[in-house]
C-alpha cells in the first residue's frame, strides 16, 4: 500500500513539473521561415550569394535576433511580426537561428548549399579482380 501511495506521488510530481517546463518552453509560439532553402553553385568549394527573404510571426510582441550560425543578421524589438530581405553569402550549410533576448531558441531552418555539376568520377575500364 504505502508502495502504491510513493508511485502516486511520484507520478502525479513528475506530471506538474512536466506541464511547467512545457510552459516554460512554450513562451511564444513563433512560425519562421527562410526563402530560398538551398542555393545552387557550379562547382564544390565555390560560394553561393544570395538573397534570403525571413518570415516569422509570433503570437505576442518578442524582442528577437535573427542569427546566420553564430553570426548576429538583425535584431527586432517587440516585433509580432517580420518580413525582411537579406543579402548573404553561403560556403556551407547554414543554419538561420531567430532567438529572444534572453538567447532562447525560438525558430531555426537550414539553407543548404548544393552543386549543380557533380564530381566526375573515372569509370573503370577492367573489374578490380582482372589479372590483365
Amino acid at each position: 500500500m504505502r508502495f502504491k501511495l510513493l508511485l502516486f506521488v511520484c507520478l502525479l510530481f513528475s506530471c506538474v513539473s512536466y506541464s511547467a517546463l512545457a510552459q516554460q518552453n512554450l513562451e511564444y509560439q513563433v512560425d519562421f521561415s527562410v526563402k530560398p532553402i538551398a542555393c545552387i553553385v557550379k562547382h564544390a568549394g565555390q560560394a553561393c550569394q544570395m538573397t534570403i527573404t525571413v518570415n516569422w510571426l509570433s503570437d505576442k510582441p518578442v524582442d528577437a535576433c535573427l542569427y546566420q550560425d553564430n553570426k548576429k543578421l538583425h535584431c527586432w524589438q517587440q516585433k509580432q511580426a517580420i518580413k525582411q530581405t537579406f543579402d548573404i553569402e553561403l560556403a556551407k550549410d547554414m543554419l538561420f537561428l531567430l532567438q529572444s533576448s534572453d538567447k532562447k531558441l525560438l525558430a531555426q531552418q537550414l539553407v543548404r548549399l548544393n552543386k549543380s555539376v557533380p564530381v566526375k568520377q573515372r569509370r573503370r575500364l577492367r573489374a578490380e579482380w582482372s589479372l590483365f
